[in-house]
């Protein structure tokens, strides 16, 4: 898969202004989306989280084919579940 990083100084050296990567509104992030995809033959983008900084990545549906799925395993019985959801002071309360 193709993918343009637009994590560290991509948008910078696309031209395009850091508020559609990094500004708290996400006015200008689909419209740049939008013309990546429209105007390139990328399979989508890497981009940080304007909340978190991790990793994110848009996936472009002529991409799709190129994905290998894993096996299906239930959320939560997934070994990192309770890391994950502590790291984000996040507390999981099942229906009695």
């Amino acid at each position: 898969m193709t993918v343009i990083d637009l994590r560290t100084t991509g948008l910078l050296r696309l031209g395009i202004s850091t508020d559609a990567g990094r500004a708290k509104a996400h006015r200008y992030g689909p419209h740049l989306s939008r013309a990546i995809h429209e105007t390139s033959d990328a399979d989508g983008l890497l981009y940080g989280s304007r909340l978190t900084g991790a990793v994110c990545c848009v996936v472009y549906d002529r991409a799709v084919p190129k994905l290998e799925a894993e096996p299906v395993t239930e959320l939560l019985q997934h070994a990192a579940l309770t890391t994950v959801l502590g790291s984000l002071a996040v507390e999981l309360v099942m229906p009695a």
